[in-house]
């Protein structure tokens, strides 16, 4: 399955090193989506490990759309940016990879901040993404696909870029 993520350029020097790469938990207030993401996939049969889940994308505003630079400074801090980004564009065994919705994903995150589990409706509806375009109207409509997975595999490397868009731009 072709991928994208954001990674900081660490991750990219293991990965050139042939070595995996075992994501570590976010100290963030993030950690809780994260445990949450990982439990869902552990329940679904997915292999996970001790690690936190790699986040990536399948599609952006087009199915396989590749993120673009807007995609990624609405997900990138200055500070992460400052530090050296990375774009890589993976090929990741298909049996490994969870997809969901995007947008259903961030409603779901705010049901697990507020200490609610999410309803099992938008849950479901949230692991179900839909892989073709859909007419709103007269636009094209597209939900954004994320995948997640248990760790990175330098085999799974095709190609990467620098993300260069510079803090506060």
């Amino acid at each position: 399955m072709r991928l994208w993520t954001y990674q900081t350029i660490s991750v990219l020097h293991t990965l050139k090193s042939n070595l995996p790469h075992y994501p570590t938990w976010p100290d963030s207030f993030w950690k809780k989506a994260y445990h949450w993401m990982w439990e869902k996939q552990k329940a679904l049969g997915y292999l996970m490990l001790d690690s936190a889940p790699v986040w990536a994308w399948h599609s952006v505003k087009k199915l396989h759309g590749k993120p673009d630079d807007e995609c990624g400074r609405n997900l990138l801090s200055d500070i992460e940016i400052a530090g050296g980004i990375v774009l890589l564009e993976l090929e990741v065994p298909d049996h490994l990879c969870l997809l969901s919705r995007y947008d259903l994903w961030n409603e779901l995150m705010e049901d697990l901040f507020e200490d609610r589990e999410p309803p099992a409706e938008r849950v479901e509806r949230c692991f179900k993404p839909d892989l073709s375009t859909k007419k709103k109207g007269s636009k094209q409509h597209f939900a954004d696909i994320q995948a997640t997975f248990p760790y990175l595999d330098a085999t799974w490397l095709k190609s990467w870029e620098p993300f260069l868009l510079l803090p506060e731009e």
